[in-house]
């Protein structure tokens, strides 16, 4: 059942029934090692034409090589208004393990409205990772725990890979281009990151098995992806624009846009 949502959280019903098998990636990627991602995100809503919208996400990979996601989503395909998202992966086995099936998604305490700011944490807590989200406006919240397998550390990469501790707007579209997107704001004024990358990336999954998606191998699957060191880090905003979407960040803060 759905929850109960006001015309805030309402969803601009498609025309078109139909499936959504382009996903547009706009990423921050972190170089150094951190114990927890905490991160504040401005909650836009915004669709496609057909009524897609994206998910605002933080993402941690793990010492022990597990990839924790939370996240704030808005009418993601089979979604309704914003929901909390979560999702746990294997990034040996490159499988979703948590939920079963991928994509978990659950109902907030209360409504998040549009320019609300949502912070979204990955903690480690007893033995496992605590994704959660809070709205600093309603007092919302929403938290699920997954096991941490021993691990203690989020590690960093210092360029480009495939499960990234880092921050992404994910938007899944029906026509093979990116939207026009309003600004989304990500910030952490407390713990100001040092280096890091940035990346833009879009995947053509059509005709393609699910549990083959996200294969970089094969070429068809990757219509466009542009990436740049953003090292390091500091007050300065650095830039990277290409195919109609742009991002900037700086060591406290990340736009897509």
């Amino acid at each position: 059942m759905l929850p109960q949502m006001d015309t805030y959280n309402q969803i601009a019903i498609s025309r078109h029934p139909t499936i959504a098998y382009y996903d547009e990636q706009l990423w921050l990627g972190f170089a150094n090692n951190v114990t927890a991602m905490s991160y504040n995100v401005t909650a836009i809503a915004q669709n496609d034409t057909y009524g897609f919208g994206p998910g605002y996400l933080v993402n941690g990979l793990t010492n022990e090589n597990f990839w924790y996601q939370v996240g704030l989503s808005w009418n993601w395909p089979s979604e309704h208004g914003f929901r909390f998202f979560y999702e746990v992966w294997n990034a040996t086995s490159k499988k979703s393990i948590f939920p079963k099936y991928g994509s978990g998604k659950l109902s907030f305490t209360k409504l998040i409205r549009p320019h609300d700011v949502v912070l979204l944490s990955l903690n480690f807590r007893n033995e496992a990772v605590n994704m959660s989200a809070r709205d600093w406006e309603s007092n919302a919240t929403a938290s699920i725990d997954f096991s941490s397998y021993g691990a203690k550390v989020f590690v960093g990469s210092i360029r480009p890979n495939e499960y990234p501790t880092s921050l992404l707007t994910e938007w899944y579209h029906v026509l093979p281009f990116f939207c026009s997107n309003q600004a989304v704001r990500y910030s952490n004024q407390i713990v100001p990151a040092r280096s890091g990358w940035l990346e833009i990336y879009e995947w053509n999954f059509t005709g393609i098995p699910y549990d083959q998606w996200f294969n970089a191998s094969d070429k068809r699957q990757i219509l466009f992806g542009i990436a740049t060191d953003a090292s390091p880090l500091t007050s300065s905003v650095e830039w990277l624009e290409g195919n109609g979407t742009s991002i900037c960040a700086n060591s406290t803060e990340f736009w897509t846009m």
